[in-house]
């Protein structure tokens, strides 16, 4: 095979971040205001991470999969939840190494969230965002910020009634 010059060379390292702590819990804000009760998104599973490095050791891409993981939304005064499969694949390029404050493109391809049939996230998802901060293995943290471009079936309208709906009580 000859040499192409304008091809990147990538060496790569994989890692496994494993269960965040094993589940990660967050207070959703704007949907416990919505329905009038206490939402928790429950993040379960396992992240595998696999950075690429160029020929000089700077790091240029992430490809970040999730087997068997799960989101959910969850009432615990009704003890109701709904729960996802988010088998979605992120790709994160790296402008400035991964950085702090560098420029990231970041892709989510899959899916993301399901709520109920028609009522979902699922396709790809392109955004121009930044590095924010790094794990303490030293993974860049990289959040979506501003939604470049989008094609698959990404629900347009206000989830929170459906959620609100299905988590509130008998």
């Amino acid at each position: 095979m000859a040499h192409d010059p304008g091809r990147e060379l990538a060496y790569a390292c994989g890692l496994d971040r494993g269960p965040p702590d094993p589940v990660a819990e967050v207070h959703v804000i704007d949907l416990s205001e919505a329905c009038g009760f206490d939402v928790i998104e429950v993040f379960a599973g396992t992240i595998d991470v696999t950075l690429l490095y160029d020929q000089s050791g700077t790091l240029i891409r992430e490809i970040d999969t999730f087997p068997a993981t799960t989101i959910s939304f969850t009432a615990p005064s009704t003890g109701k939840s709904i729960v996802s499969q988010s088998p979605t694949v992120g790709i994160t390029n790296y402008t400035g190494g991964g950085a702090d404050g560098t420029a990231a493109v970041l892709r989510l391809t899959g899916l993301q969230f399901m709520i109920q049939p028609g009522v979902m996230a699922a396709g790809r998802q392109v955004f121009d965002s930044v590095v924010v901060d790094h794990t303490p293995e030293g993974i860049p943290i990289v959040p979506p910020a501003n939604l470049i471009s989008q094609s698959g079936n990404f629900f347009s309208g206000d989830t929170a009634p459906f959620v609100c709906a299905a988590l509130s009580g008998p």
